[in-house]
């Protein structure tokens, strides 16, 4: 019996302190998420950044991007 419990504690205090891996930190972002810019792969047009990631849009015929303050606008 007692050979069982020292095993069982041995078991369980070796169980107890191991550690988890760490993870690795997350990589950076290529942009911060809800940013509007005037450019990318459209003339004239604008990105809006999606989780890290610019994501391009083209503004409506006739019409091209412009700064206003932290958004965009799609004007003549």
């Amino acid at each position: 019996m007692q050979s069982i419990r020292a095993v069982l504690f041995t078991a369980l205090f070796a169980l107890a302190s191991v550690s988890a891996r760490p993870e690795a930190p997350p990589a950076p972002s290529a942009c911060v998420s809800g940013t509007m810019t005037c450019g990318g792969n459209f003339a004239g047009g604008f990105t809006v950044c999606n989780w890290g990631s610019p994501v391009s849009f083209a503004c409506a015929p006739g019409t091209k991007c412009y700064p206003n303050g932290s958004y965009i606008i799609c004007n003549r």
